[in-house]
């Protein structure tokens, strides 16, 4: 069998934040109820740019930084079996809601976006996945996302479309580093 290759990802944060996770190998999780992919550590996968997109939007000096992913234990949600899995982790929702008595949670959108960026209910059901259905098994899970305006009229391409990758367990980071020019690094993934 044929090794995989390693996954690379991009994260954005300001610049106290970046030395600190250059200096300690530890990263923060995202843990809202409403994050795409769960409970995690987030990065843009083969994606500096929009890691940094994402920064200046948040911080006064952004940075970015990147990891190597294991991806022997990725969950891949662009595979035709991930769609059995996700079925598995809605239906522990479902039966933990009506246990509990509390509605199913919804997707929803902001004011004025397009798309449902408030994800309770797929945070809800990938959590589910990694916790109850799946303990144990993968690290971390990927999928692409359709963002922004269409590339040209009549697209169905989008401009800001990426792959998200939340890690789970950060064992799977092999390793850190920075990325002090972005630049250098986007034709590596464009060309």
């Amino acid at each position: 069998m044929k090794p995989l290759a390693p996954i690379y990802g991009f994260h954005g944060c300001d610049e106290a934040s970046a030395e600190k996770i250059i200096k300690s190998g530890k990263f923060l999780k995202s843990a809202t109820t409403s994050e795409w992919l769960g409970t995690g550590i987030y990065f843009w996968e083969n994606d500096p740019l929009r890691a940094l997109e994402w920064a200046k939007q948040r911080a006064k000096n952004p940075k970015v930084i990147g990891v190597i992913i294991n991806p022997e234990s990725c969950l891949d949600l662009s595979s035709r079996d991930a769609s059995t899995l996700l079925k598995k982790g809605y239906q522990y929702v479902c039966e933990i809601s009506r246990k509990v008595g509390t509605p199913i949670p919804q997707n929803k959108g902001r004011r004025h976006d397009k798309d449902e960026k408030n994800r309770m209910l797929d945070c809800a059901v990938i959590n589910a996945l990694f916790e109850n259905v799946m303990p144990d098994t993968v690290s971390s899970v990927k999928s692409p996302f359709f963002e922004g305006n269409p590339a040209y009229p009549g697209a169905f391409f989008f401009e800001q479309t990426h792959t998200q990758i939340c890690v789970k367990n950060p064992e799977c980071i092999m390793g850190i580093f920075r990325v002090s020019d972005v630049s250098k690094w986007e034709p590596r993934f464009t060309s």
